[in-house]
């Protein structure tokens, strides 16, 4: 009767009645619980599965990558080796088809390398940014590079009308160094000399100076006679995604060059004018030099010089160098000549200084004739070949000192 009411919604009928359960059970409680547990643990297995799958996929991608990436660096040598032996064929006729071949050759196997050092970082560090790239810096002599640069480019672009490349540096900065990643550091300035080749389009003077100077710091300068940057652009330039004067331009060149010098302690400042062209100044500190390299010739004061190098052209520069006259010096441009005057009684000459050029005739490389004479203690490498690391083992092994063959 307690429960008889007139209400619309619930309405009891005389004979009828009502029974309301409460129902608490642990074990319903606990099944619930379970039941949740195991649908959460499911969830989690599953997705579990899928990162296993996914990190699986990955690691085969990049075993698959990296087993082209060393295919294709394998296979590339062959090419690079035909090159090589065609252009020791040209270089009795053309010395600078000779060495533009050597140099792009050379500059090939660098990419190759530098593509697999970083691949290899990529795997073996995730976290692995740009600019820990750019930290993995070799210590390089800056003037060197920077000749054999400047004729590579003037190389490239024989083609284009009226343009000058042209390079100077001060005497206080040739035997100086720099901590850069070196293959970074020529892409960089590749692209600014192809920024200033570009400026230059249309003026009827189509020059752009390298200059290298010393002072606390060293100081390259690109400078241009190009078209110029208005005064309102330049405080934009080296920023990310801001492009000036290109059609389809990123904006990404000079962002990138920027970060890499500032990661190599150095800085980058541009400074132009409309219409008279535009200077791009990039210093970077000076290092110690390293201990392959040969610091003086104090020896040839004393001594007489012998060349041994198969490129005659480099004995004309050995005479400018020292100012050497004829009864200064011996010349031999094969080794098999050198060794004929050696055993015939150059030997027994007295003050000898000697100066072996590495790739020489054939297999013979000025290393080997240094060992199989004992010539370590008076004989210097100058080569083109001073960052090859191979050579300067060997020539450590040796107790050689090297020298790049651009700064005679």
């Amino acid at each position: 009767e307690k429960y008889r009411h007139s209400s619309d919604e619930f309405q009891l009928n005389e004979g009828h009645g009502l029974i309301v359960y409460e129902i608490w059970s642990k074990f319903l409680i606990l099944s619930y619980l379970g039941t949740v547990a195991i649908s959460m643990i499911f969830v989690i297995y599953l997705i579990g599965i899928t990162i296993r799958v996914t990190n699986l996929e990955r690691r085969k991608r990049e075993e698959l990558r990296t087993d082209l990436l060393s295919r294709l660096a394998h296979d590339v040598n062959s090419p690079l080796l035909a090159l090589s032996s065609l252009s020791l064929n040209v270089k009795k006729y053309d010395k600078n088809i000779h060495t533009g071949i050597e140099q792009a050759t050379e500059s090939i196997r660098r990419l190759f390398a530098q593509t697999d050092k970083i691949d290899k970082k990529l795997l073996d560090e995730p976290k692995i940014s740009i600019s820990a790239i750019d930290k993995d810096v070799d210590t390089v002599p800056l003037v060197a590079i920077l000749k054999e640069f400047s004729a590579q480019k003037r190389s490239e672009y024989s083609s284009v009308e009226n343009i000058e490349i042209n390079f100077s540096a001060t005497d206080e900065s040739a035997n100086e160094f720099v901590k850069i990643n070196l293959d970074e550091f020529k892409r960089h300035l590749a692209n600014l000399v192809k920024n200033s080749v570009e400026a230059t389009e249309g003026c009827h003077l189509r020059r752009i100076e390298i200059k290298v100077s010393s002072a606390s710091d060293l100081r390259i300068d690109i400078i241009d006679s190009g078209k110029g940057i208005p005064a309102d652009v330049l405080p934009h330039l080296g920023r990310k995604g801001f492009s000036f004067g290109k059609t389809h331009g990123k904006g990404l060149g000079l962002h990138f060059c920027a970060e890499s010098i500032k990661h190599w302690q150095g800085n980058i400042k541009i400074e132009s004018t409309l219409n008279a062209g535009t200077k791009i100044s990039i210093t970077l500190p000076a290092c110690q030099a390293p201990d392959w390299f040969k610091t003086d010739f104090y020896n040839l004061t004393k001594a007489k010089l012998v060349v041994v190098d198969d490129d005659q052209t480099v004995l004309a520069r050995w005479q400018t160098k020292f100012q050497l006259k004829d009864q200064d010096f011996y010349y031999f441009n094969s080794a098999r000549d050198f060794r004929r005057w050696y055993n015939d009684g150059g030997q027994f000459e007295d003050e000898l200084f000697f100066a072996f050029d590495y790739h020489l005739e054939d297999q013979t490389t000025g290393l080997s004739i240094v060992n199989e004479f004992g010539l370590s203690k008076e004989s210097v490498l100058v080569t083109s070949a001073y960052m090859d690391s191979n050579v300067l083992i060997e020539a450590q092994k040796l107790n050689v000192k090297v020298f790049p063959k651009s700064l005679i």
